[in-house]
């Protein structure tokens, strides 16, 4: 028995397994509206913040071309959204990034990255059948304000992720003679991190990095220190009861950039002042120029990184292992 679908009614037709199930339950008799995304040979159709969905015509047999039109409507994010947590979902699932029962503390700096996967962390709580708990935590600092603080906690709340404010004097604890830059930052963040983490029995830090972040780490370690190594999707330190984990290692940053705009949090992200002339941001324009953007490419690239053919290494080597 179909039944009638009602104007406005939302159905998502962008997977076909998920369509055919639709296709089964709804009448279309009569629909009249618009669709969407060129990947499964529909088109975007911008409508506000929204797409309509235009079925193809041989999904539904015994009406007319004009009948297989649907009056159903998607939020523009949707492909950025589904790709976003099919990839983090895919992390989580490879390197067991995390476990029933765990405690899971968000570097939330206020950036396009780190509140994507905020959002992901929580929207796929459910769906991954994994008890786990989360929380957020923003790490302010002495030279940077344009975060607007109570923005992003309205934001994580919404998504049930409790947020916190911890200030920290970054430039204040540089010594005399020594200058700022993202070692430093991040190497004073992530000491911070690691104390609330320990005093709030968070045993799993997620951090914001992706795709591209990791194929840039990779090449600016070959190039700046003569070393084959990037960021471990997951970090067991030995000294702490903490684990490191980067959720956003198999998504891109073009998704991630899609997500944000679509979602409406992208324009309102803080951004490093000191990072506009950073190594990585001219690491990431040569990657670019490297493969003409293509995600295939990245994304070969980035399997790479797992299958080393150590017999065809010159002059392969041990590293000493760095103290954590």
């Amino acid at each position: 028995m179909h039944r009638p679908l009602h104007a406005g009614e939302l159905v998502d037709l962008t997977c076909p397994r998920i369509a055919d199930k639709a296709l089964r339950h709804y009448s279309f008799h009569g629909v009249t509206t618009v669709t969407m995304e060129s990947t499964y040979g529909l088109v975007w159709v911008p409508k506000d913040k929204w797409l309509a969905i235009l079925l193809k015509p041989t999904r539904i047999s015994g009406t007319s071309h004009r009948n297989r039109i649907a009056e159903l409507f998607l939020p523009i994010m949707t492909a950025y959204e589904k790709a976003v947590l099919s990839n983090v979902a895919k992390a989580i699932e490879r390197y067991s990034l995390i476990e029933e029962g765990d405690r899971v503390l968000v570097a939330a700096s206020g950036g396009k990255d780190s509140t994507t996967m905020a959002y992901a962390l929580s929207a796929l709580r459910k769906r991954l059948g994994i008890n786990y708990e989360l929380s957020a935590l923003h790490i302010s600092s002495d030279f940077c304000a344009c975060c607007k603080k109570i923005a992003l906690k309205n934001l994580l709340e919404s998504w049930d992720v409790p947020f916190d404010d911890l200030h920290v004097a970054i430039i204040g604890r540089l010594k005399p003679g020594e200058s700022m830059n993202c070692y430093w930052c991040s190497s004073q963040r992530r000491m911070e991190l690691m104390e609330y983490a320990r005093a709030g029995n968070f045993n799993k830090i997620a951090l914001g990095h992706h795709m591209d972040d990791i194929l840039e780490t990779f090449f600016m370690n070959m190039t700046m220190k003569s070393e084959l190594s990037s960021m471990p999707m997951r970090l067991d330190y030995d000294k702490y009861p903490i684990t490191l984990i980067r959720p956003l290692a198999m998504v891109e940053e073009r998704q991630i950039i899609g997500f944000a705009e679509a979602a409406g949090f992208r324009a309102k992200a803080c951004t490093c002042p000191y990072g506009k002339n950073s190594k990585r941001r001219t690491m990431r324009e040569k990657l670019a120029t490297f493969t003409e953007g293509d995600s295939f490419v990245k994304r070969r690239i980035y399997e790479s990184l797992h299958n080393v053919n150590l017999e065809y290494m010159t002059g392969m080597k041990p590293l000493a292992k760095s103290p954590q």
